[in-house]
């Protein structure tokens, strides 16, 4: 705006324009303070989100989903909506056994993939998964890390170092059909013997009330399960498999423990057909032909349930521990799923929240209530349980206390596919006992690798 010396001079026009040239002045420097603002920010670096609203981060999971571990998810996504979701991947206990999950894992992990942010392993395979996993020492507090039992907490250290979190136990256990039993003579008496333990001896001697029928089934396939059942029977027998940091499986315990498990085959005790039994078809097997025993995990009922065929049958089922030899214990192995982080996950302090969120006391009630998983959690057991069955709770505890390792060795999946290979040989008949220890050793010594089926 131009101004003539006339209105320059008179007072009334230089204080109406005053305010103006004020106005101006300020807009300017307002104007050309916004612009330096945008320049520096540009050309800075500076964190991400400061100046947005925050990013949803998703997190892929890769588990057995089970209808328990959906209702944790739903509710963790809830409180952290608009921040966190985990976004599960089914891997089922009935399309896939240990062995696929396990090479499914780690052919993934292995290319240094983020696809997995968070993933589970058989407490057994955390020495072999290690190298792949997020060290958890900086991210996990101990004062969260002490509520955890020291029987599952132990099975994720791997040289020292944290690596996961362990998410439930597992104990290898005896299920008997209360049902059947209590059709035999003096059925009170040997329900009360069977929840304090039974022998063997006593065990095999029920057969005669059973002539139409196998008393006992047990998971005999060539993959991890089989070799829970044998080591089992090592360690009941008072044998180890491990020697220092090597499989010992030359030792008279061990093929005895092979021969006693064969000769149940050969006396009829178990079905032939347990040579292709994995869990799930083990449970199926001994609910249709009406098996009095079996073998299994303590987590198993829930699922079968569902399904009309047993829904019947699975409310008569109660645990018992497993069968033990004269003048010694019965032994269970220990079984569970560990909780790890991938080393190339580009969210860890979310995945770190999930984590302490899945071990947390509400979580592990819904995966004890939903599922039967048993929580990992000590105070849930402090505090008694949520809705547990007194009877399964005492011979579970004992259970937990009397449990056992199967070997933690850095290459003992490897040498465990090898191994059941040749128990599975030697449960069908195709060598004898002596000589399927003999192949095993022979072929863990070649360094050779059973391909993968």
């Amino acid at each position: 705006m131009t101004v003539n010396k006339k209105e320059e001079k008179n007072p009334m026009v230089r204080e109406a324009l005053e305010p103006l040239g004020n106005r101006f002045t300020i807009v300017f420097i307002l104007v050309v303070t916004a612009l330096i603002i945008t320049f520096v920010m540009y050309i800075l670096p500076h964190p991400a989100n400061v100046f947005q609203n925050e990013k949803l981060v998703k997190l892929t999971y890769v588990d057995h989903i089970s209808p328990a571990h959906q209702q944790i998810i739903d509710d963790f996504n809830r409180q952290h909506k608009g921040k966190i979701e985990v976004v599960p991947v089914n891997l089922p206990f009935s399309k896939f056994t240990t062995n696929e999950r396990k090479e499914l894992i780690a052919r993934s992990l292995r290319s240094h993939s983020s696809r997995i942010d968070i993933f589970t392993v058989d407490l057994i395979w955390v020495p072999r998964f290690a190298k792949w996993a997020e060290p958890l020492d900086r991210w996990i507090e101990p004062v969260h890390s002490g509520k955890i039992m020291s029987q599952a907490l132990q099975s994720c250290y791997h040289n020292n170092q944290l690596v996961g979190l362990p998410q439930y136990l597992d104990v290898g256990a005896m299920f008997f059909r209360r049902d059947l039993l209590e059709k035999i003579p003096d059925s009170p008496e040997l329900i009360k013997t069977l929840r304090k333990g039974i022998s063997w001896d006593e065990l095999l001697a029920l057969k005669i009330y059973f002539p139409q029928s196998y008393l006992y089934n047990f998971q005999g396939k060539a993959y991890e399960g089989l070799m829970c059942n044998y080591v089992e029977i090592i360690h009941s027998m008072g044998g180890y498999l491990q020697e220092g940091k090597h499989l010992a499986l030359k030792h008279p315990i061990q093929e005895e423990a092979l021969s006693f498990m064969r000769q149940l085959i050969k006396d009829r005790i178990v079905p032939k057909e347990i040579t292709g039994f994995d869990e799930n078809r083990s449970y199926e097997f001994a609910l249709l032909n009406d098996i009095p025993f079996f073998r299994g995990w303590p987590s198993f009922p829930e699922e079968f349930l569902k399904d009309a065929r047993f829904s019947a049958k699975v409310p008569f089922l109660e645990l018992a521990p497993l069968p033990h030899f004269e003048e010694k214990t019965s032994t269970s192995i220990f079984g569970g799923w560990n909780l790890m982080i991938n080393r190339d996950c580009k969210n860890k302090a979310e995945a770190v929240t999930f984590l302490k969120y899945i071990t947390d006391l509400p979580a592990q009630q819904t995966l004890f209530v939903k599922g039967r998983y048993l929580p990992v959690n000590r105070v849930f057991y402090e505090r008694g349980g949520v809705s547990m069955d007194s009877r399964n709770a005492d011979v579970l505890l004992r259970m937990l206390q009397n449990g056992s390792y199967r070997p933690s060795l850095e290459d003992y999946t490897k040498n465990s596919d090898i191994i059941s290979f040749y128990l599975n040989r030697a449960l069908k008949g195709e060598l004898e006992p002596s000589e399927a220890l003999e192949g095993a050793e022979s072929f863990i010594k070649s360094g050779q690798v059973i391909p993968y089926q």
